[in-house]
């Protein structure tokens, strides 16, 4: 049926760029989200960094203590998904509680003093962890002491977030499509318009109510006004000759026709009537 229906395979052809613009759209907008949540859960661990290094020391015996951990409750909470460690290069460590007896396994790479990285590490029960970490330097009995901060959040927050954002989106692009589809189906309809009134003006000119198709019509269908006119006008003239060849065909038989019948009422008066009727018959 759409095979032959031109305004079927426009809205078809409409419809299907609009799901397939809308689905390219949709995936690059939760896209664009996750790496929004990601660049906000960056910035939350840098924030919760700073103020970890606020509250790290080391006390006379040389030992690190944490005197003002950060205050999010989060790091109390076991296996929250949100954790700090502090490690120094004697073997000392310390950690949140929300850790338990688990440690954020921290890449080998060497950080320079002050220096900040972040990247994905494994964390407790196998879970992904977005991890930014920093190295200082502080005085122990006279010696300097490297320590190496943590901070790390489970990445499944992203996901949630970003599913939960899919779903959301999915549900206003589903509207958004049902209005654009509507849209095209009134677009296609007003476009098509002009081929409904050509339609009527031929039919018009099939039964006599007008000899042209009226000229005040789209650019698109101009060309094609102007064919059809074109041909009418052709038609008309083959007609008109048609006729005057008729009417010539006819005056030219006028004079034989008339000597016919002489001769057929002469055979008559010489009382020869069957071949004067065979002449009647043939005239």
């Amino acid at each position: 049926m759409i095979r032959h229906s031109l305004k079927l395979r426009l809205v078809a052809a409409g419809l299907l760029a609009i799901l397939i613009a809308l689905g390219i759209a949709g995936g690059g907008l939760v896209l664009l989200f996750e790496r929004h949540v990601a660049r906000t859960l960056a910035q939350d661990l840098d924030v919760h960094l700073k103020q970890l290094l606020a509250g790290i020391d080391v006390n006379a015996q040389g030992n690190l203590v944490l005197t003002q951990p950060p205050t999010d409750p989060r790091f109390a909470d076991p296996l929250s998904g949100l954790y700090w460690q502090i490690s120094d290069d004697r073997g000392q460590l310390l950690r949140s509680r929300s850790l338990w007896d688990s440690t954020v396994k921290l890449p080998t790479d060497q950080l320079g003093p002050g220096e900040i990285h972040q990247h994905e590490a494994e964390g407790p029960q196998g879970k992904r962890l977005l991890v930014a970490e920093r190295a200082v330097t502080l005085s122990a009995g006279g010696k300097r002491v490297l320590v190496r901060l943590a901070v790390a959040e489970d990445l499944a927050r992203v996901s949630i977030a970003a599913s939960a954002f899919a779903k959301d989106l999915a549900i206003a692009l589903v509207l958004l499509a049902c209005v654009l589809g509507i849209a095209t189906w009134i677009q296609v309809s007003v476009g098509l318009r002009p081929l409904v009134a050509l339609r009527r003006g031929v039919a018009d000119i099939r039964t006599g109510r007008a000899r042209h198709l009226p000229p005040a019509v789209p650019a698109e269908v101009q060309p094609l006004v102007e064919e059809v006119n074109a041909l009418v006008d052709a038609q008309e003239g083959e007609i008109e000759r048609s006729r005057s060849r008729a009417a010539d065909l006819a005056h030219g038989l006028k004079t034989p026709l008339a000597a016919l019948a002489a001769d057929a009422l002469r055979l008559h008066e010489r009382g020869e009537h069957a071949i004067a009727q065979d002449i009647e018959a043939v005239g």
